[in-house]
């Protein structure tokens, strides 16, 4: 569980993978050298219907732990405003502010390595990644501040009126036509944009603002793509350190793509890092 702790406010930090790259536009050393795509975007894990494992007061704060194993993307609910961020003892800490209930909540014990929302005054939309959960590591506060895997969420109201139970809410929410947020890529993606699902492996179409299953009228698809490193496929948005020319580059729509430079390439943070 979480265990108390004073927090300041304004500490800031960040984290990156990878380092600068070339242009990878072309043939690159991690370009596919075989026939290999899988052919949904599935949705990630509704963390405010998991169960308690406890509950208490922390400094004004009603403090939530919740069953959530480590490394699960951890999603916003709604479209909500980060207004301060940190690591801390307990790992990556976001702030934020629902746009829809007005609710402040802050995450506890996120993994360092993967800050996916570092922008203050910056609006995150529903189903947006901010971080992986932890817990169960000593830069997420094992030993001193957690004793196992789980997610913390802080909210100043009890957790119940802040979060209560229900299907409504994050990647998979209503229809709309703005299109559809990708857990895959992080972000929100167009209409007849497909996306290999960095989860299951399988394929999914943004039609109408909702994810279906497979490939249909694509406009731009986002494959799994070879490492010729790692002699492996990677998902979209994984940032590799080829072992040819020991570079960084980033899966892409269109293959291997660069730069990559503090912790971004051309989709975004990257989601997965791999280097020599």
């Amino acid at each position: 569980m979480s265990r108390a702790i004073l927090i300041p406010f304004f500490a800031l930090a960040i984290a990156g993978c990878g380092a600068p790259e070339v242009d990878g536009a072309g043939t690159t050393p991690e370009d596919p050298t075989a026939e290999g795509l899988r052919t949904e975007e599935s949705e990630a894990l509704k963390w405010w219907n998991s169960a308690y494992t406890s509950q208490s007061m922390d400094y004004g704060w009603h403090d939530t732990d919740l069953a959530v194993s480590s490394s699960t993307p951890i999603q916003l609910r709604n479209p909500a405003k980060l207004i301060a961020h940190g690591v801390y003892g307990w790992g990556f800490m976001p702030t934020f502010v629902d746009q829809v209930t007005g609710h402040e909540f802050r995450f506890l014990h996120l993994r360092p390595q993967h800050q996916w929302a570092t922008e203050i005054g910056h609006v995150y939309p529903a189903g947006y990644i901010v971080g992986l959960s932890g817990g169960d590591t000593h830069d997420t506060g094992l030993g001193v501040y957690s004793t196992g895997a789980h997610l913390c969420v802080q909210t100043i109201v009890p957790f119940r009126t802040a979060f209560p139970y229900g299907s409504a809410g994050g990647g998979s929410g209503s229809p709309g036509a703005s299109g559809c947020h990708s857990a895959t890529l992080n972000k929100l993606v167009g209409d007849h944009t497909c996306v290999q699902s960095a989860s299951d492996g399988n394929w999914y179409t943004c039609e109408n603002g909702g994810w279906v299953g497979g490939q249909h009228s694509c406009g731009a698809s986002y494959a799994w793509c070879h490492s010729a490193t790692l002699n492996r496929y990677v998902a979209p948005r994984a940032c590799v350190q080829s072992k040819f020319d020991h570079t960084w580059y980033q899966c892409n729509h269109d293959g291997w793509d660069a730069p990559v430079s503090n912790g971004a390439g051309p989709v975004g943070y990257c989601s997965a890092e791999y280097g020599l």
